[in-house]
């Protein structure tokens, strides 16, 4: 009777950890089309490069894209970065506990300070460069592919 308990509550968990995924995805496509003033195919093959393949964008007009999807995450308001947001992020893009770890202490030393920007634009692209080259250093890869 217990051994069937932890199989339902396993079972459970997996399924709702993955509706949870799915659910995350679908949110995030709805961010890319909505931050996407002109170019929506371009963003989203800019979005998928950052996101699956850690390529950090190279377009001034890009870092702006990327600043309203972290506002639109929560992640971003005012020019500071809410960590427990980005740690979230964390959990959906990487799933394993192990990454999911080394990708929060990640973001502890990229986000910790003040950067002296308030602008949106900056500060994201700064966190991302920042995030990006410590992911690709510590071989982080995203198990949560975005693909549209």
């Amino acid at each position: 009777m217990a051994l069937a308990f932890v199989v339902l509550a396993f079972t459970g968990f997996i399924a709702h950890s993955y509706a949870l995924t799915s659910e995350f995805d679908a949110e995030v496509k709805q961010i890319v089309v909505d931050c996407a003033e002109t170019g929506l195919e371009e963003k989203k093959v800019v979005f998928m490069n950052a996101w699956n393949e850690n390529i950090i964008p190279e377009a001034d007009h890009d870092k702006c894209f990327f600043a309203c999807v972290m506002r639109q995450l929560k992640a971003l308001a005012d020019g500071k970065f809410e960590v427990d947001v980005i740690n979230f992020l964390a959990t959906q893009r990487y799933g394993d506990p192990a990454e999911v770890e080394k990708a929060k202490m990640i973001n502890a030393g990229c986000v910790g300070g003040d950067k002296g920007n308030s602008d949106d634009c900056a500060v994201s692209f700064e966190l991302m460069k920042c995030f990006t080259e410590a992911a690709n250093k510590a071989n982080l890869q995203s198990i949560q592919k975005v693909i549209f």
